[in-house]
């Protein structure tokens, strides 16, 4: 039988892995927000509204909770910041984007301006938006209020167990509830490891959001609106490194209303240097003073890994998140000769084996904590320099389970280090077991906002990510438009090019062959959701074509063919038969030495053979063939998949053979 067939080798980090396109990627993206603003949250301005909760069914229930809601704020702000800078810059839709931005800093300042006024302290303070914040403000009634929080989820859905998809609930938690009712309400101010994730998400709005007055349809109130976002940003971030810088007579720390140090995490004074220069990055200002000045060695030291590290494997975790996030903003990480150490100890420090020189043991792996840090270091301050490595961005990215992160169990938690409410923040053996307490299905911001960071470092290096857009249809797809079949490495699946599609790791590939079952015609490749037609990639017919993560090596474990977008049209100026048949034989295959090709009876007394890897590479020609059995060594060959092309006048025959 005549036909075309095209062998896509696509590797990815596991066999158990579903292979993901960027494309794939970027579905994913879209149902992760879908997920996040109708489970984990509701848009808008009332008490508790556009806050994201962190965990849904904790500890396998029927809750849900807002546990250090403003780390969840600050990544939601840098995910809406970064989303409508890539979306404005593919000319598509950003009403709903700004809307939620709208809303989100709205939120930012509520719990800001509410923060006195609720009878946590000695006294009763009146209502004062000056940078003391709570850490929520979801009350008790909030699921009756928004029922909206079981969308489409019948109360008899419990958890889905192994899927991450979310549950029924019936119950809330939330620090708001916990603390103002119980005995040590000062646990429901901010600490500062809490604060500088939200001071991380305004300075991405800082960063991406247009300057001025943005207009656009409020989706909620289908109403226009003009206002500026990034004014609102920048102003609520002045007022909280304000409020650290002074208050209540101190310097650099964070007290509740009465004056006192609040319950956990509010000196500031080791990381003052730090936080004065990562405020003047957001909002253009100048927040150093003779006490931060003074402060400056304490900051200096936690570069090393040897103090940093080890402080994150001791009772001070929280430190080493604190310290990267404040360095990917300030870039304030100096040697004793002035020269700028930052991204080096962001990339050192993001890495236990990095520091494992150290005096602390360091046997576990951020799995990502270098690459997050770094994306943030790039799109601040990156430039000719970029420290991120984004084809382990991508690979982190590929990893994430579709329906979002999880862990109910040791034997039921989501792959590759996913089972973390927050996998840049938390260390690394709760990326791999959870953290006790914390059980449950989580948020996914933490991919969402690497996503994000991913496209626009890449567009920064000119380098591999394709087009950021809204995929067509409904804004937001809650369903896997894609089903995946993979095959073993040493055993590929053979796939007839006729009214197949194929999406491949960063390319989403477009495949032409001829309009007539026997008149194939040629191949061109296309990148990209937009079709964006890529360079010397028209190959002739016969041959076969390898395509990889653009840049990048992964490693060799399985392959990947999504059979769902070839195209086929007509090409009248080709005319060329192919014949995959018994015509040709290879023997022996597999092989480690020598193959013999036994060739059938030809026209040509020059046919040509060749013989191409799996990476269209051709590694063996010979021409002027007038014997009909050929003997090729191949001990010098790599082991892998290998194919031979007989070329005779207008008939070509193609074999495949395995040097093992």
């Amino acid at each position: 039988m005549k036909k075309l067939f095209l062998f896509f080798l696509f590797v990815f980090l596991n066999v158990f892995l579903s292979a993901q396109s960027e494309m794939l990627n970027l579905e994913k993206y879209w149902h992760y927000r879908y997920r996040l603003v109708n489970y984990y949250m509701v848009v808008g301005e009332g008490s508790g509204m556009s806050l994201p909760a962190d965990i849904r069914n904790t500890n396998n229930s029927e809750e849900i909770r807002w546990g250090e809601a403003p780390v969840y704020l600050g990544y939601y702000l840098g995910v809406l910041a970064t989303e409508y800078r890539l979306l404005k810059d593919n000319n598509q839709p950003t009403d709903r984007t700004l809307t939620e931005l709208y809303y989100a800093i709205l939120a930012a300042v509520r719990i800001d301006n509410v923060a006195e006024s609720y009878p946590y302290w000695n006294h009763t303070y009146s209502p004062s938006t000056n940078g003391f914040l709570i850490r929520d403000d979801v009350p008790y009634d909030f699921l009756s209020v928004h029922p909206s929080l079981n969308l489409n989820i019948a109360s008899s859905q419990g958890i889905t167990f192994g899927h991450g998809t979310p549950g029924f609930v019936s119950s809330i938690n939330s620090d708001f509830i916990g603390n103002t009712s119980g005995t040590t309400p000062k646990h429901l101010a901010v600490s500062q490891d809490v604060v500088y994730q939200l001071l991380m998400g305004l300075a991405l709005v800082s960063k991406y959001v247009d300057d001025g007055d943005l207009a656009f349809t409020n989706y909620l109130t289908v109403q226009g609106v003009q206002i500026n976002l990034r004014s609102m940003a920048i102003d609520e971030a002045d007022k909280i490194v304000g409020y650290i810088k002074f208050n209540h007579l101190q310097h650099w720390e964070i007290n509740d209303p009465d004056g006192h140090d609040v319950h956990v995490g509010g000196n500031c004074s080791f990381l003052a240097y730090a936080i004065a220069k990562s405020g003047d990055l957001i909002t253009g200002h100048t927040y150093a003073d003779g006490h931060s000045d003074a402060d400056e060695p304490d900051w200096q030291i936690l570069q090393y890994p040897e103090f940093l590290l080890c402080r994150k494997i001791s009772d001070e975790a929280s430190v080493h998140p604190m310290a990267m996030s404040l360095a990917a903003m300030s870039d304030a990480w100096r040697a004793p000769n002035g020269d700028n150490t930052t991204p080096d100890r962001i990339l050192q420090n993001g890495d236990y084996e990095a520091g494992s020189d150290g005096p602390c043991l360091h046997l576990a792996n951020h799995y990502g904590w270098d690459i997050f840090y770094g994306a943030l270091w790039d799109v601040f301050h990156g430039g000719p320099r970029f420290i991120s490595d984004l084809c382990k961005a991508k690979e982190i990215l590929d990893s994430a389970p579709y329906n979002g992160p999880f862990y109910h169990s040791l034997y039921d938690k989501a792959p590759f280090h996913w089972c973390a409410t927050r996998r840049f923040f938390d260390d690394a053996p709760r990326q791999d077991n959870g953290k006790d307490g914390f059980d449950g299905n989580y948020n996914g911001l933490d991919y969402m906002l690497l996503f994000n960071l991913y496209y626009l470092d890449s567009k920064y290096q000119q380098a591999y990510a394709s087009t950021f857009y809204i995929p067509s249809g409904n804004l937001i797809s809650d369903h896997y438009p894609w089903g995946n079949i993979i095959g073993d490495f040493n055993n590929p699946v053979e796939y007839d090019l006729i009214n197949s599609p194929v999406i491949v790791n960063q390319l989403a590939v477009t495949a032409t062959i001829g309009n007539d079952y026997y008149d194939p015609g040629h191949l061109t490749i296309k990148s990209g959701p937009q079709g964006t037609l890529l360079t010397n990639t028209t190959v002739e017919y016969g041959a076969y074509l390898y395509v990889a993560p653009l840049g990048c090596n992964p490693p060799q474990s399985s392959w990947y063919f999504d059979p769902s977008m070839f195209q086929r049209i007509a090409n009248p100026n080709l005319n060329i038969d192919e014949n995959v048949s018994s015509d040709v034989t290879l023997f022996p295959n597999p092989s480690t030495t020598s193959i013999t090709i036994t060739l059938p009876p030809l026209e040509n007394t020059e046919p040509l053979i060749q013989i191409y890897n799996s990476q269209g590479k051709i590694v063996f020609q010979e021409k002027n063939i007038s014997k009909q059995n050929v003997t090729v060594v191949v001990s010098e060959f790599a082991p892998g998949i290998y194919f031979v092309r007989i070329t005779d006048d207008n008939t070509v025959f193609i074999k495949k053979f395995i040097r093992e």
